[in-house]
């Protein structure tokens, strides 16, 4: 995990959301009905996002909350438009099936962010796709978790 987080300072992003409440696993159905109401501002370079901010591991499982996003430009006028604001971040880029991505999720919150020197700031996390296969249920995507440097215990 070491190898394939890195440091990134995210820009800030302008976007539609919509909140989702429940179980994360019911995010597939809830992400076509959003794609397909939204339908016509999507764009080539249109990037779809997850601003989540629950750990199902010690949250209800069927009280998760998280936001569905996508990148809008400056013109869009609907009410449900909101700023993702730029920060520092680990990017860890996951690649894979669909219902592996907890295990990625636990493993930089347990493993990772312990050992890096970082700790997590008091933002949301988000997860940034890049490629979606929703026939074979694989993503590319980058899980985001926004960090600060770790004070040091003495």
């Amino acid at each position: 995990m070491d190898k394939k987080t890195k440091i990134k300072e995210l820009k800030e992003y302008l976007v539609i959301y919509e909140r989702a409440i429940g179980n994360y696993i019911e995010l597939k159905e809830k992400w076509i009905q959003f794609m397909d109401t939204y339908r016509d501002y999507i764009k080539t370079d249109t990037l779809m996002m997850e601003r989540f901010y629950d750990d199902p591991s010690i949250t209800d499982l069927n009280r998760c909350i998280c936001d569905l996003c996508m990148t809008v430009d400056g013109s869009c006028e609907l009410d449900n438009i909101t700023t993702i604001k730029a920060g520092k971040f680990a990017v860890y880029r996951y690649e894979g099936k669909i219902n592996n991505i907890f295990c990625s999720l636990q493993g930089l919150f347990s493993v990772w962010l312990p050992n890096s020197g970082y700790q997590m700031d008091e933002r949301y996390g988000l997860n940034i796709y890049h490629k979606i296969d929703i026939d074979n249920e694989r993503v590319i995507m980058d899980i985001c978790i926004p960090i600060k440097k770790a004070r040091i215990q003495k």
